[in-house]
């Protein structure tokens, strides 16, 4: 399969979320406008080390120890990142797939 609109990331991503939210509204009933304003807050990979670094310097300047300082920090970027699972699970199930596509890692869905 060749690398077009229709199997790009943005695209899959876009149609994954909403088939997610469409189910999610049948189901539960008006989680899916919460679902898409809390998708809009994703937080990036960058302002995520941002934010830790950010919250370590400020961690260390009240006097909490390096250790306790980075653990925190780290605690609070894999919340992040589990909070961007959720917050947009289209962005993760594509990301699994095109790690076992045809061609790995290219930003296309190219089938098994």
């Amino acid at each position: 399969m060749k690398n077009a609109w229709y199997n790009s990331k943005r695209v899959l991503v876009g149609a994954i979320n909403v088939a997610i939210i469409m189910a999610s509204s049948t189901f539960f009933g008006g989680i899916d406008t919460a679902l898409f304003k809390a998708g809009k807050k994703k937080l990036s990979k960058s302002k995520k080390i941002i934010f830790a670094k950010d919250l370590k310097k400020k961690l260390r300047n009240r006097g909490v120890s390096q250790i306790v300082a980075s653990s925190i920090s780290s605690d609070v970027g894999e919340l992040i990142n589990l909070a961007g699972f959720w917050l947009s699970p289209g962005d993760s199930i594509f990301e699994y797939l095109d790690k076992k596509d045809k061609n790995p890692r290219n930003g296309y869905f190219n089938g098994f």
